[in-house]
């Protein structure tokens, strides 16, 4: 059984959990919790036709009702503020949060190209020079200027993020338990068959493409997310939990984070074709299967430890 660092942790993270590991560890608070933000597949709400837009990790709670559960922080909006950003209440809360458009964002790879949402942490407003300065630990970046006029054309949410009166009392194990209690095992497979139906009409289904380097797409993107959300469970599992089948789920967790890997080249590959060289999608409709089974095979093992009695390390 190998092992995970916190290299390798931080690796694991997007930018919302990037945010929220360093909101947590600057505030004294387990970081920890930033791994267990879903499980296996989401496929087929309606939010419109690319792959991309159906195709995302399984969240069964929000962001915002996650982190007050667990870590008893509150997501205050504040974007309101924006009129008058000196409002902002930046020393008397944890973190002031910015969601936006990265095509608006300026030190981010996507901007003025690609429409991606993207989390960074304001440090502080100037307002002689009318900007946010900035903080973006997904992409290592420190004391970048985020204009508000820019700020103001992308899509946007602001949180002044605050610590509640809810003591926060619940262990990493209690949280997995809240999210593998949630996530069914007929949900798993009607969203794995979902997707499985519409890869078989892929040489129908050109729309389910972008038309743009495969790398910056948002399909590449969300599926990568889709693999590190097993990497980051497998590190919980192993040294966050005392269950007697960590081990097995560890080396569960592995395999679907290198199968959902393979699925991202894959679909990659079949990215870069038009729709008149797109072939036979029998091989990504087999890793698909096997992806499935071993979701199911995980929620199956996870329930009979977390729910069984534990042993001590």
């Amino acid at each position: 059984m190998n092992d995970l660092g916190e290299k390798d942790i931080f690796e694991c993270c997007n930018c919302l959990q990037a945010a929220m590991y360093w909101i947590c560890k600057k505030n004294g608070m387990n970081p920890l919790f930033v791994l267990i933000n879903g499980f296996s597949i989401e496929y087929g709400k309606k939010r419109g036709t690319k792959l991309w837009e159906i195709l995302r990790l399984n969240t069964p709670l929000g962001f915002e009702e996650y982190y007050l559960s667990t870590c008893g922080l509150e997501f205050k909006s504040a974007e309101y503020k924006l009129k008058n950003p000196q409002e902002l209440d930046f020393e008397n809360s944890e973190a002031v949060l910015i969601w936006e458009d990265a095509y608006y964002c300026p030190w981010n790879d996507a901007y003025g190209k690609t429409h991606i949402s993207h989390f960074c942490i304001a440090e502080s407003y100037n307002d002689i020079s009318r900007a946010f300065i900035c903080n973006d630990p997904y992409l290592k970046k420190n004391e970048v200027v985020f204009p508000l006029a820019v700020l103001l054309e992308s899509k946007y949410r602001v949180y002044e993020i605050k610590r509640t009166n809810i003591k926060n009392s619940i262990v990493i194990e209690d949280a997995l338990k809240i999210l593998f209690s949630i996530i069914k095992e007929e949900d798993i497979h009607g969203n794995y068959n979902r997707l499985v139906n519409d890869i078989r009409k892929a040489k129908k289904r050109e729309d389910l493409f972008e038309n743009d380097n495969p790398q910056n797409c948002n399909f590449n993107i969300f599926t990568k997310q889709i693999s590190d959300c097993y990497k980051g469970l497998a590190f919980l599992f192993v040294h966050e939990t005392r269950i007697r089948s960590r081990g097995i789920i560890y080396d569960l967790l592995i395999q679907a984070n290198s199968i959902w890997l393979k699925i991202n080249f894959i679909l990659i590959r079949m990215n870069l074709k038009s729709k008149k060289e797109l072939r036979s999608c029998d091989g990504l409709i087999d890793v698909l299967t096997k992806a499935e089974s071993i979701d199911i095979e995980i929620l199956k093992n996870v329930r009979e430890g977390l729910w069984a009695d534990i042993t001590l390390k």
